[in-house]
């Protein structure tokens, strides 16, 4: 796709984008495990208090020289992977799937962490999947269990922001992770904007920061109306320095063309007042460093995932 005679920023949002179901992501939400402090666990059980204590003074000792990645996604981890992570400032996972118990436990190894929520299509995983059904507007590329769904829909609306969003708030989230709003792009119409427009104000009740994943037809259509910053707090982009070649399954440096488009488009961002995040694929050595340094330089938060599924550290 094409977009101001530049390619249009793909989202791939995990779940081994293009590669068929998720392989990691079952079709019922993983059942919450927390090893933090699982009543299950017979640790808890059987330690006594001031080994508790002495355990508690040891964490507590490590943690204070632990440096921090400022930014991770996880969007394919299952709420029992969570443990195998390290510090972090901001982690987004997809807490459809954890309890709020998960939750808590993932803030000790994290200080913000972050839901997905997939606004602008359907998967066919989902249990809702049946009831919008009717509403789907076409295929989602490269991924044969989702479909784009019509946001100017007033049900679709408010079951995402009064249902959905609700739900990952009660249990204790900090934020959420925005995907697919790129459907304004796919049908470039002012009720579909409107739509995700409702569906972006109407999560403002919640008080919480607000990252909108890819859509830079929709973020830059917002920045023009000056109404972004009443809708969005930042902005994460994909593939910024690294492609991903879907028929290989593999990972190669960004083409010229494409990087000037997408770093044009976060300054542009950066310009509207949003925070900025690039979630980068497979990236090594000197491209890595290069992605830092930029990020470094440009007061932006990244995340360079090794795996597509974005289910392991």
């Amino acid at each position: 796709m094409f977009s101001d005679g530049l390619p249009h920023a793909q989202t791939y949002h995990g779940r081994t984008q293009g590669f068929g179901p998720s392989e990691t992501y079952p079709r019922s939400p993983p059942q919450s495990y927390c090893p933090c402090f699982s009543a299950r666990s017979p640790f808890m059980k059987t330690v006594t208090f001031p080994a508790l204590l002495l355990a508690g003074i040891i964490m507590l000792c490590s943690a204070v020289g632990e440096s921090k990645e400022t930014y991770g996604v996880f969007i394919g981890m299952n709420p029992a992977d969570t443990a195998q992570l390290h510090r972090y400032e901001t982690v987004v996972v997809d807490a459809a799937g954890f309890s709020a118990a998960d939750i808590a436990c993932l803030h000790s190894k994290a200080d913000k962490v972050f839901s997905y929520l997939n606004i602008g299509s359907l998967e066919t995983f989902r249990d809702y999947y049946p009831r919008f059904r009717p509403i789907t507007l076409g295929k989602y590329e490269n991924w044969p269990d989702e479909y784009w769904v019509n946001v100017s829909d007033k049900e679709w609306q408010a079951f995402t922001v009064n249902t959905l969003a609700k739900q990952l708030v009660e249990k204790g989230i900090d934020g959420f992770f925005i995907d697919n709003a790129d459907v304004y792009f796919h049908y470039l119409e002012p009720d579909i904007y409107q739509g995700l427009k409702n569906i972006l104000g109407g999560l403002r009740q919640y008080r919480l920061p607000v990252i909108i994943n890819g859509g830079d037809a929709f973020a830059r259509q917002a920045a023009r109306k000056k109404e972004l910053q009443q809708l969005a707090t930042g902005v994460n982009q994909e593939t910024v320095f690294t492609s991903i070649n879907f028929a290989t399954k593999r990972f190669a440096p960004q083409t010229a063309a494409n990087r000037r488009y997408f770093t044009q488009y976060l300054q542009e961002m950066k310009a509207a007042g949003m925070q900025v995040y690039l979630l980068e694929y497979g990236a090594e050595g000197r491209l890595k460093q290069q992605i830092r340094d930029y990020c470094r330089a440009n007061g932006f938060k990244c995340h360079i995932a090794a795996r597509l599924n974005l289910d392991k550290e």
